[in-house]
């Protein structure tokens, strides 16, 4: 509801997210469910971010890095084992905050690196042996008022590299991500979010097989956020979005828990 919103200069961040993911099923290219067996892919990312007090192009500045642990890849494989492992860390040089009235706006560009375990056709893989670049844009729109309203939408694309032993390139993928919601009473907010996210180009290299055909998922659940009196700068938050429409990929139900300390 509030993602493009970045905290005031001179703060530090720390945040833990927990990520749950279930699925039953797969979705061909035809549209068609094919069940599988139960999977569940279970990840923990951890946070750290500073928001300098320096300024660029009037923007606050935003250097962040994020540690992943995963039992699964995230979209995962049926039956594969489950190993709790180092998944791919992210490092964030660059992200700028605008605030111009009820407006926030962030602008920000990330490096996947390849520090999670990658086999060649291992079905527990924890990384995608690869490096990736993500360009994220966002906009929030947050009522001046005791108890507002706030409305988000956020644009993420992600390039990809060869992946490790192979000469695969996985095809670009775009995500586009909004919210709406409203504080209920003062520090708690009940929210909707919707998201879609897509491959704009085919996979490639010799090794990609003969069907290369680009994958979809849409998906829509509630939001809730809490930021006790009690504890300045802390929230906890709960997203959930129910898959559908998928094609050329699993198709389930996510949920993540969000724990987050700004000081």
């Amino acid at each position: 509801m509030k993602s493009a919103v970045m905290p005031p200069g001179g703060t530090r961040m720390i945040e833990n997210g927990t990520i749950l993911y279930n699925t039953k099923e797969f979705v061909d290219s035809d549209g068609n469910e094919l069940p599988i067996s139960t999977t569940n892919a279970l990840g923990n990312r951890t946070i750290i971010g500073y928001v300098t007090e320096r300024k660029i192009l009037g923007a606050n500045y935003n250097p962040a890095v994020i540690v992943v642990f995963a039992n699964q890849v995230i979209r995962p494989v049926p039956n594969s084992e489950k190993d709790f492992q180092l998944g791919d860390s992210v490092i964030q040089p660059l992200a700028l905050g605008w605030h111009v009235g009820e407006w926030h706006t962030t602008a920000s560009y990330a490096l996947f690196l390849p520090t999670g375990r990658f086999n060649v056709g291992a079905p527990n893989n924890t990384g995608k042996g690869l490096y990736s670049n993500l360009f994220t844009a966002g906009t929030t729109w947050l009522q001046e008022d005791p108890l507002p309203w706030a409305a988000n939408v956020q644009l993420r694309y992600e390039t990809f590299g060869k992946q490790d032993d192979t000469d695969i390139r996985p095809g670009e993928v775009m995500t586009v991500e909004v919210g709406v919601g409203k504080e209920v009473t003062a520090g708690f907010d009940l929210g909707l979010l919707a998201f879609a996210s897509f491959q704009t180009s085919r996979e490639q290299g010799s090794a990609a097989g003969t069907d290369t055909s680009k994958y979809r998922f849409y998906g829509v659940g509630p939001e809730i956020n809490w930021r006790p009196r009690s504890v300045p700068g802390f929230q906890a938050a709960i997203r959930v979005g129910f898959e559908f429409d998928s094609r050329n990929t699993s198709q389930g139900t996510g949920a993540i828990l969000s724990l987050a300390y700004g000081f």
